[in-house]
């Protein structure tokens, strides 16, 4: 998954950025980072991961 490198990146600034403005508490902050570290120990991570790429490619497609 190339894509999912750099989506981790951006998801993890989102949060931070969101935390730091009040908007995410640090208990809700900590719950987030718990359910992606589960989510992508279960088989749910592959077609996450698919549909994220999916829509990815639909929205960076060119003519």
């Amino acid at each position: 998954m190339s894509v999912s490198l750099p989506l981790v990146g951006l998801l993890f600034a989102a949060i931070v950025l969101l935390n730091r403005v009040g908007w995410i508490l640090t208990w809700q902050l900590v719950l987030l980072t718990l359910f992606g570290m589960c989510l992508d120990r279960t088989v749910l991570a592959t077609p996450v991961f698919a549909v994220v790429e999916w829509l990815l490619q639909g929205l960076t497609h060119t003519y």
